[in-house]
């Protein structure tokens, strides 16, 4: 625990140093993000470093269908194919953009197997249809527990709070 608490504290010493002439720069931004805020050393925090605390949830259902769209975006998809359906789907509640991202390839993954196992070989395009979604669905689940989305959005509030 103890060489554990050195490299943090090198870390962190290193960092600060790093970060220290960036003030005088004009238009430089840095920007970090984390899933514990609650365990940041405070002089990280002080003004003119990571000052602003910016929490960004989970996608609302039309957010997944802008990130939906952007990993999709030069695939094909079977004709009458609703990215809305996947998006207000209730098993892709709780979903991070991340989670979603990892729904599209398992679904396109599912895409390439069914034509192999068809003994079709993959010429032009391959078509994705709602079925390889809703197979991905059964092997992709939600990285975030219903509990830690409560402990990030309480982490949040007692932050806004200060």
């Amino acid at each position: 625990m103890f060489l554990q608490n050195v490299a943090v504290e090198r870390v962190v010493n290193q960092l600060l140093t790093e970060t220290s002439g960036i003030p005088g720069r004009k238009r430089v931004f840095l920007i970090a993000a984390t899933n514990r805020l609650d365990k940041i050393d405070s002089a990280m925090l002080r003004p003119g470093r990571f000052d602003k605390k910016l929490y960004v949830g989970l996608p609302t259902p039309a957010g997944r269908v802008e990130i939906l769209k952007s990993h999709l975006k030069g695939r094909t998809l079977e004709e009458g194919f609703e990215i809305e359906k996947i998006a207000f789907d209730p098993r892709c509640e709780h979903f991070s953009g991340a989670d979603i991202s990892n729904l599209v390839d398992e679904a396109c993954s599912n895409a390439v197997e069914e034509m192999k196992n068809l003994g079709r070989k993959l010429e032009g395009k391959l078509v994705v249809c709602m079925k390889h979604f809703d197979q991905a669905f059964t092997e992709i689940k939600p990285s975030i527990s219903e509990q830690e989305r409560r402990y990030y959005e309480k982490q949040s509030a007692e932050q806004s709070k200060t």
